[in-house]
């Protein structure tokens, strides 16, 4: 079944909700009577969804922008790769805030035996003990279940002093760093 986007003038789709055997090709035709149809070298083709195993790393600061790996159960090359971040709270419940694009596939690199993609994390609401759910979607609507453990937000680390602040061109110096958030 079909529907007209009136503001765009686009035809949405809904593929097939039946669970597939394998993945198969499939040309996609459109009719407006039910009986001739018009088609074209356009093709649809379902895939199996890989599972997230891990992430690397699993925290950054709240500011965003760190590049996180995801490792995936299985090699898949679909368009519109996407990571959704999403806040849970220690309950479990909880808002998405934000959709992260996939910054670089490294789909043919293995990292421990699995497919990586890798995105980059959006800015957190705050910091704190709550993770946030890494989920992965090779079309930008199904995603994939979150990885275990998600991914934590820390405040950023403010360096306020350095002692002693120089030493010998050789080095050997022990540089005690003071501020806020160095300890995650």
């Amino acid at each position: 079944m079909a529907s007209l986007d009136e503001a765009t003038g686009d035809v949405l789709c809904n593929s097939s909700d039946g669970v597939l055997e394998y993945a198969v090709r499939e040309t996609l035709e459109l009719t407006l009577n039910g009986q001739q149809f018009g088609s074209a070298s356009l093709s649809f083709t379902p895939h199996t969804p890989p599972t997230v195993l891990a992430l690397s790393p699993s925290s950054g600061p709240t500011g965003g922008r760190t590049v996180v790996t995801v490792s995936l159960s299985a090699r898949a090359s679909p368009a519109n790769h996407t990571c959704r971040f999403g806040y849970l709270s220690d309950a479990g419940g909880g808002a998405f805030y934000g959709t992260s694009v996939v910054v670089a596939a490294a789909f043919d690199a293995m990292v421990n035996g699995a497919t990586a993609v890798r995105c980059a994390a959006p800015p957190a609401v705050s910091a704190g003990t709550n993770y946030t759910s890494v989920e992965y979607s090779l079309n930008a609507q199904q995603y994939a279940p979150a990885a275990a453990g998600g991914f934590t937000y820390f405040a950023p680390v403010v360096v306020r002093e350095a002692s002693p602040s120089s030493g010998p061109v050789h080095g050997g110096t022990n540089v005690t760093l003071t501020g806020d958030g160095m300890w995650g």
